[in-house]
């Protein structure tokens, strides 16, 4: 198993700066930690890799920039748990809408 690299750590590190019932766009994330949305985007995508680890950054509160979830294998995960945390989420044509 590969160690995570410093740029996924970073990344990582400041997800875990939001707070509960809160959200960030990949392109917030990318600008606090002086990036863009694609690689920080993978990097998250990187923590599926360390399930310790994903245990404890909290991945489904980062969305895309016009608040959109895309329909994937994890959406729906991604979706209960912004529910548990308070947030309206209705399905739509294969996007879920964050509020």
């Amino acid at each position: 198993m590969r160690s995570p690299t410093r740029f996924e750590r970073l990344v990582w590190s400041e997800v875990q700066r939001i707070e509960w019932g809160e959200t960030k766009t990949y392109g917030e994330v990318a600008e606090a930690v002086g990036s863009a949305a694609q690689p920080t985007g993978n990097a998250l995508r990187g923590l599926r890799q360390f399930p310790d680890v994903e245990a404890v950054v909290p991945w489904h509160r980062v969305t895309e920039s016009d608040g959109l979830l895309r329909v994937n294998r994890r959406t729906r995960e991604q979706a209960r748990l912004l529910l548990l945390e308070g947030h309206v989420v209705e399905l739509r044509r294969k996007t879920y809408q964050v509020k």
